[in-house]
């Protein structure tokens, strides 16, 4: 074949984007980002007592939380070209999902994570489960990303309470620890104001593949206000350039 031929037949074929969402989010949580994505396949993968299934139990560990999203995933019938994103809690399960998916040779092209710097044997749980609930609403505010309406309506707040709790104690139940890094490749975002931003670089030990590592202006959910940088650097990610030879 010629060259000119073998241009001719460059492509780019679209893959599956997998998100997970942070601590207290659900399959709605994502909407600012997909309405971003068009023309990609968007799967959310959603933990148990919210969104389209608030009527399930709660899951505490991050064992069972994996096992849940396992389940998702391979209800799908997806064994390559996808690419898997999460923030906070979402990029902590994104690792852990990534660790079992490779055990049964299925392998990500890519793990997108923002807002965490991912577990490491050193690291502390802060037990923020464990706050009374006035202090356990301050650092949430003080965090971030949950809406004024939901912190400062009773009812919904009290709605809201148990299940970003459970989220928390999913990552601070015990401390995570990698028995070996994964094979996928990483790309990691954290906001310059992040409390643990100066971690970021742990995750060059979490990947055996390559690993980028970014800081973007922000806090914790700096993503909201880089929406459509944070979507093209999914897009390329998600948009495979092919050759028909």
């Amino acid at each position: 074949m010629s060259i000119n031929h073998a241009i001719q037949n460059v492509f780019a074929r679209s893959k599956t984007i997998f998100l997970l969402h942070f601590a207290g989010g659900n399959c709605y949580s994502f909407k600012f980002l997909t309405d971003h994505l068009p023309g990609h396949k968007v799967i959310v993968l959603e933990l148990p007592a919210r969104g389209r299934r608030m009527t399930e139990p709660l899951i505490r560990t991050a064992d069972k939380a994996v096992r849940d999203l396992l389940d998702q995933f391979l209800k799908h019938n997806i064994r390559r070209d996808f690419v898997i994103y999460g923030h906070s809690l979402g990029a902590t399960l994104g690792l852990l999902l990534t660790r079992e998916l490779e055990s049964r040779q299925i392998f990500p092209d890519q793990l997108i994570v923002t807002g965490s710097c991912g577990p490491y044997p050193e690291k502390v749980s802060k037990r923020r489960h464990e706050l009374s609930s006035p202090d356990f609403k301050q650092m949430l505010k003080d965090l971030g990303g949950i809406s004024e309406e939901v912190l400062d309506q009773k009812e919904l707040f009290e709605y809201f309470e148990p299940i970003i709790r459970a989220d928390f104690e999913l990552l601070e139940h015990e401390n995570i620890v990698l028995p070996y890094p994964v094979k996928t490749p990483v790309h990691a975002l954290m906001g310059h104001d992040e409390d643990d931003q100066e971690h970021i670089e742990n995750w060059r030990s979490l990947t055996g593949g390559t690993c980028v590592l970014e800081r973007w202006p922000g806090e914790h959910f700096f993503i909201y206000d880089h929406v459509e940088r944070l979507a093209s650097l999914i897009r390329d990610y998600a948009t495979a350039r092919m050759v028909n030879m």
